[in-house]
């Protein structure tokens, strides 16, 4: 599309992107039509990367009821898990917590030496630390205060870290100035000089829906030929009938509850 206030084209989803607030909100657009003729200079995309238009994409998902081979599982390593609400309890924390650090701030200066830059990490990585655990738990973030030990803190600092960036990753638009103090904070934690004094670890590895179903005994369902039918869009595109997105839309909640049913277990619920 293209925007007649800014005068520049678009594709849909940049256009909704840096158009949602303020006077943008506002701005008109018209619909762009490129017509290519045959014996033009635009070539086509196929042509110029010499690509074969029959060729099968291994980027897009196999067709519904057909096997799924290791696409999915593929594709479930690299996707985050979506947060619970008990996690969204422990993300806004950590929100709160990265928004009124200074982290960034005082480490990132010159004229430090190394002796004193490693002190001025450690000294802000355990107060981020404490004030995680003080909200969490008031007597024991007390206790924190007094002995300096979070060693017995390390799980549960761990999960709320993760729950930051992997909200993060599943929303890029979110936690713009948190964010940068997180994974500064993060790297600096995992150096030997600060590793050795800090005596534990804060990173975790990104819980994502592969490793998620393979700590439960579920990951066979990525492989299950049904899995291509329950993830299938329902589109009514205009051309499909009415009876035919019925169709669709039961079969897709049949195999959804087949796939529930038979890799449901104690470790995993059907939902």
């Amino acid at each position: 599309v293209r925007c007649e206030q800014c005068a520049d084209d678009y594709c849909r989803v940049c256009f909704q992107m840096q158009h949602r607030k303020g006077s943008r909100a506002k701005h008109t657009t018209t619909k762009v039509s490129v017509s290519l003729s045959k014996g033009g200079a635009v070539q086509s995309s196929s042509e110029m990367m010499d690509v074969d238009e029959d060729a099968p994409l291994a980027s897009f998902a196999p067709e519904a009821g057909s096997a799924p081979g290791n696409w999915f599982v593929e594709r479930a390593k690299y996707i985050p898990v979506r947060l619970t609400m008990a996690e969204r309890k422990d993300l806004r924390l950590c929100e709160a917590v990265l928004s009124v650090s200074d982290y960034t701030s005082k480490i990132d200066t010159v004229g430090k030496s190394k002796a004193k830059r490693t002190q001025a990490q450690l000294q802000e990585i355990c107060a981020v630390l404490t004030a995680l655990v003080t909200a969490s738990d008031y007597q024991a973030g007390r206790d924190v205060v007094e002995s300096r030990q979070y060693k017995d803190h390390e799980s549960a600092i761990q999960d709320i870290l993760e729950i930051g960036r992997r909200h993060k990753i599943m929303n890029p638009e979110k936690m713009r100035g948190e964010y940068g103090k997180l994974i500064y904070l993060l790297q600096d934690s995992v150096t030997p000089e600060v590793q050795q004094l800090l005596d534990m670890r804060i990173v975790k590895p990104i819980i994502t829906v592969h490793s998620f179903l393979a700590a439960r005994g579920a990951a066979g369902v990525l492989e299950d030929n049904l899995i291509t039918t329950a993830t299938r869009e329902i589109i009514a595109d205009g051309v499909k009938s009415r009876q035919q997105l019925n169709r669709e839309s039961r079969e897709k909640h049949r195999a959804i509850e087949h796939l529930g049913d038979k890799y449901a277990s104690r470790r995993i619920t059907d939902d």
